[in-house]
């Protein structure tokens, strides 16, 4: 689809839609607001202060109209839509029939057993919540809820109707208006949405940028002050952008969904090499060295590795040293990467021979599949070489320690040997005794390093 076929089509479900809207039989439910407390059969979340609604609502009235399914658009914008259909050269395609089949496969499969029970729910009890639409019949709230109805119209061969508010001024070419009110019923509403983490941040984002605002109650809403805070959800998402944007994958979130704790650890992590919070480093490293380290992390983060194993790699605040303190440890990482990355694209290439016809992102994906397990034991065999030099070096103040306590035990044997009694000599003799242990164990350990090595 085109622009203008886009336009010709929204401009015919308008004339359908506003056709509804003007014709008193389909107001079938209007809510009375007053003092905030709300009396209907159908619960609408709304904010009273938007002036732009006050065209909408008479003495206090919004009307909910019965709108047909089928004159409705699943918007491709949606807040729990976008990370994973977001393409540019996809803007007008989500929009037909094909567009908008991939969109409901999405929300069907996200969450399934989810979208069982309130299917069931709906067929039961019928619709117990009004959403919002554009008055050309772009879904602002309720695209799940469309969804299920579109699937028990399929089902049971009976049209289905959606209970909404129309909001005739908007057009669904207004996306920055339309994602303004869809923020606004997600942060009116009492319960925290069950998008992912992601989601939330985008959306807490987008709300900023356009309102200018952000306040505490809705980082609680999304329990995102705990959390850290709005200046940490900016600090994470700049840094993904900017991964994005050296991918050349700008603006597509579907590569880094799930991938937030990992950013948050290395957003943390380079913060502190900048700020020279970061000691046990055991080499003079420049500004460029700096962004190597950023630059590295990025390569194996395209893997999508194991959380766990990734954060441990990246933690700078470890006693003893960490991936940077050795530079012949650090150096070798960085060529392992490089030599990964080339990896990566020899792996895309035969898999794009096979199946030209694949997208790219897909393409992505297989190869991060095939690549993955590498990536993680590579990770794991640098952590590991990471942990021989914690040991060595919290290992050697130790035994520091422990030379110097021995020296001064030995003097005094030496300056009043009548002085030690037999109870001294026992608790010498299990000191011994718990040294000859420590040391089998670390010969056990060295085994099992040099086994993991090769």
């Amino acid at each position: 689809m085109n622009i203008e076929s886009v336009n010709n089509f929204f401009k015919k479900r308008r004339k359908a839609i506003i056709e509804i809207v003007n014709s008193e039989e389909n107001w079938i439910h209007k809510i009375v607001q007053t003092n905030n407390q709300e009396k209907s059969d159908i619960n609408f979340k709304w904010f009273q202060e938007d002036k732009k609604t006050e065209s909408e609502e008479q003495n206090g009235v919004i009307k909910i109209y019965k709108i047909p399914i089928s004159l409705l658009t699943l918007n491709p914008a949606n807040s729990r839509i976008e990370i994973q259909l977001q393409e540019n050269e996809k803007k007008f395609y989500l929009y037909g029939e094909e567009g908008q089949k991939e969109i409901q496969d999405w929300i069907w499969e996200d969450r399934k057993k989810k979208n069982e029970f309130t299917k069931n729910d709906l067929q039961l009890n019928g619709q117990q919540e009004a959403g919002m639409i554009t008055g050309d019949g772009v879904i602002i709230s309720g695209n799940r809820r469309v969804l299920l109805l579109k699937k028990i119209e399929e089902e049971e061969g009976k049209d289905q109707y959606f209970l909404t508010a129309v909001l005739t001024f908007l057009s669904w070419k207004e996306n920055e208006e339309i994602k303004r009110y869809e923020l606004k019923t997600q942060f009116g509403d009492d319960r925290p949405l069950d998008y992912l983490r992601l989601n939330t941040m985008l959306a807490i984002r987008n709300y900023k940028n356009l309102t200018n605002k952000i306040d505490k109650e809705i980082l609680d809403h999304f329990h995102w002050n705990e959390a850290g805070g709005m200046q940490e959800i900016l600090n994470i998402l700049s840094l993904m952008d900017e991964y994005l944007e050296l991918m050349r994958w700008k603006g597509t979130y579907s590569y880094v969904l799930r991938l937030e704790d990992h950013f948050k650890s290395l957003d943390k992590a380079s913060r502190e090499l900048k700020n020279e919070k970061i000691t046990n480093i055991r080499w003079r490293m420049s500004e460029a060295d700096e962004e190597d380290f950023k630059f590295t992390m990025f390569k194996i983060l395209r893997f999508q590795p194991e959380g766990k194993k990734f954060r441990r790699l990246v933690n700078l605040k470890k006693i003893g040293g960490h991936i940077l303190t050795e530079k012949n440890i650090w150096e070798s990482l960085v060529i392992q990467m490089d030599i990964e990355e080339s990896n990566a694209e020899k792996t895309k290439t035969m898999i794009q021979t096979v199946r030209p016809m694949d997208e790219p992102r897909k393409i992505e994906f297989e190869m991060i599949e095939k690549r993955k397990d590498k990536i993680n034991k590579i990770i794991e065999n640098y952590n590991a070489q990471v942990d021989e030099v914690v040991l060595h070096n919290v290992g050697d103040k130790l035994l520091l320690k422990l030379t110097d306590a021995i020296t001064k035990i030995e003097i005094f044997v030496d300056e009043d040997p009548d002085l030690i009694k037999d109870n001294f000599l026992k608790k010498t003799e299990q000191t011994k005794i718990r040294m000859e242990y420590i040391i089998e164990k670390l010969k056990i350990k060295k085994i099992e390093s040099q086994k993991t090595k090769n």
